[in-house]
């Protein structure tokens, strides 16, 4: 599973490679921690997550169902565990 899913991120990163050079060779922009493409992914984690907290955490028909409740409470908590893990990465710590 775990080499799976490592084959698959790397031909995420060959589809997004490959765009660029289909484009005529413009530089791609830096997606590390810090820049603009970084900051972007992690609002949208933040976004994803105060989604589910709003749309189905919420939501009647998901709190009166005891198993759905707690499954949408895994995924968000999942999600929540990215969105920190991402902006601890994100975060600069300010030179002195």
């Amino acid at each position: 599973m775990e080499e799976d899913l490592e084959k698959e991120r790397l031909a995420r990163i060959a589809d997004y490679n490959d765009c660029f050079n289909i484009v005529g060779g413009e530089e791609k922009p830096n997606v590390s921690p810090g820049s603009y493409s970084f900051h972007e992914a992690v609002h949208c984690l933040f976004l994803a997550h105060d989604s589910i907290e709003r749309t189905l955490l919420d939501h009647p028909a998901i709190f009166h169902d005891k198993e759905l409740y707690e499954k949408a409470t895994e995924i968000n908590q999942k999600l929540f565990d990215l969105y920190q893990a991402a902006a601890s990465k994100h975060i600069v710590e300010p030179k002195v």
